[in-house]
């Protein structure tokens, strides 16, 4: 087609001799099509770029279309409102400020954890996306005993959240109301052989923002994990972790009384300007129930270990 559109052009300056040749700007030609520097093709001119809107339209027929169902009732799965009696009145704060249950989690190879209650599920996803063999497979439910469940390990709390390490798929953080641990998969991928618990020493019954937001991984790490609670983010580190318990690396506390964090996010890694360094670089966004966003960097260096920035 280039060279189709090329004759064509020859033939409108003049047949294609050599006079229609010189009048050929060929540096416009290609140079709309090949990058003369490599700084041109990382900062391409948008200017010059034509197109339009995409046209929207609704659709007439359902959009999501399930490819698998399990029947009602196969995952005994838990709400804050039925929390135990005693924490009641902490699972209120929590169902306030629009917290909600991160039950259930897959590894890079399809595994799933899922949280009942005091307990962690372990599945193969293979009955879920399976539908090659089943007749009628959208409208054909099956039972617990088809779910293709591999074992459960029970916990010491009840589950609200479940993190697979991306790092190290063996490397699960499980946290619940205002208890959190992380757990070593079993090479069979059944059950727990290790459970380490973080020390987060928070006191739901002697204060009403003492309880766990959510738990992240820290990006790049598969030994850091960041617990965000009600009024302080505390980061704990394994390997300075004693027996099956791990303490706090490091706090940090909000400067502002009487707030609550709402929700965290971290970001990153983000790249130094210094190409040797191997250290990881995040930053951990906090809101708070104000509205208010403050964002602190999490550092570790290049032997894996935090970078100490004190208690603030």
């Amino acid at each position: 087609s280039f060279h189709s559109s090329l004759l064509e052009l020859l033939e409108e300056k003049g047949g294609g001799g050599e006079g229609a040749r010189d009048e050929i700007d060929f540096a416009s030609i290609f140079g709309s099509a090949v990058a003369s520097t490599a700084a041109d093709a990382e900062n391409p001119d948008l200017t010059q770029r034509i197109g339009k809107a995409l046209a929207l339209r609704r659709l007439s027929r359902a959009s999501m279309i399930a490819m698998r169902a399990a029947k009602s009732s196969s995952v005994q799965c838990r709400s804050l409102s039925s929390a135990p009696h005693s924490n009641q009145g902490h699972s209120s704060r929590k169902a306030r400020n629009g917290l909600s249950l991160k039950a259930m989690a897959a590894d890079d190879r399809g595994r799933l954890y899922m949280a009942e209650s005091s307990s962690v599920l372990f599945c193969t996803s293979t009955p879920f996306i399976n539908t090659r063999f089943c007749q009628e497979a959208q409208a054909t439910h099956f039972s617990r005993a088809q779910m293709g469940i591999l074992g459960s390990h029970r916990m010491k709390f009840t589950v609200h959240g479940i993190r697979v390490n991306p790092m190290n798929n063996r490397h699960v953080l499980i946290w619940g109301l205002s208890k959190a641990c992380i757990a070593v998969t079993s090479e069979g991928m059944d059950s727990f052989e290790r459970v380490i618990d973080l020390n987060l020493n928070l006191e739901p019954s002697e204060c009403d923002t003492e309880y766990l937001v959510q738990c992240e991984w820290m990006p790049n790490s598969e030994l850091i994990a960041v617990a965000v609670c009600g009024t302080r983010v505390t980061v704990f580190d394994l390997q300075i972790a004693e027996a099956d318990s791990c303490g706090p690396a490091m706090n940090y506390l909000v400067a502002y009384d009487d707030k609550v964090i709402k929700s965290a996010a971290l970001i990153g890694p983000l790249h130094q300007d210094d190409e040797e360094y191997q250290g990881i670089d995040a930053k951990l966004a906090i809101m708070l129930d104000t509205g208010r966003l403050y964002i602190i960097a999490i550092l570790v260096d290049e032997d894996g270990h935090l970078e100490e920035q004190g208690e603030g």
